[in-house]
This record gives C-alpha cells, structure tokens and sequence, in this order.
C-alpha cells in the first residue's frame, strides 16, 4: 500500500488496484479480457480482491481451459540469462 504526506501528517492508503485489458483470440474468436486486482484495507490486515472480465462478463471457464490460471498465477518466469545493452 501507498504511503504518502500530506500537510506534515503520514498517511497510508486504503486501497490499491492494477488493472489491464488485452484482447484475446481463440479459435479465430477475438475476446477483449479486463483484469483488475485489487487490494483493500481492512484495520490490520488487507484483503485482496481479483476480478476478470471477458467481453464485461465473468468468463465461462472449463476445467480445461486454463486461461484464468496463465493471466493469475503469482509466479513470473525468470530468464536464466539476462543480456543488458548501454544506451
């Protein structure tokens, strides 16, 4: 969470979110998906709230279809090497 001053006081924010949208193509259909992830404070502790989107509704999602696993998951492949290059 944000924390910020304003008039000489410290301030934490209430809440945060992130929000992208992307469009998705599956088998020659196109989707536009939002994804919003939202966290709320809640006196000491903070919930978390996750929403996803396809075309404005809570998509149809099969036990197969593992589209809402890809875009959530927490972990982010990491590159064994990474290669910088001077500007």
């Amino acid at each position: 969470m944000h924390h910020y001053v304003e008039e000489g006081k410290n301030h934490i924010a209430n809440n945060s979110s992130v929000s992208l949208s992307f469009q998705y193509t599956r088998s020659g259909n196109t989707f536009t998906v939002q994804v919003e992830r939202q966290w709320i404070r809640q006196s000491r502790r903070v919930d978390e709230v996750l929403t996803v989107l396809q075309d404005g509704c809570q998509p149809e999602v099969s036990y197969e279809d593992n589209l809402l696993d890809q875009i959530t998951s927490a972990e982010v492949p990491v590159e064994e090497e990474v290669e910088t290059y001077g500007i």
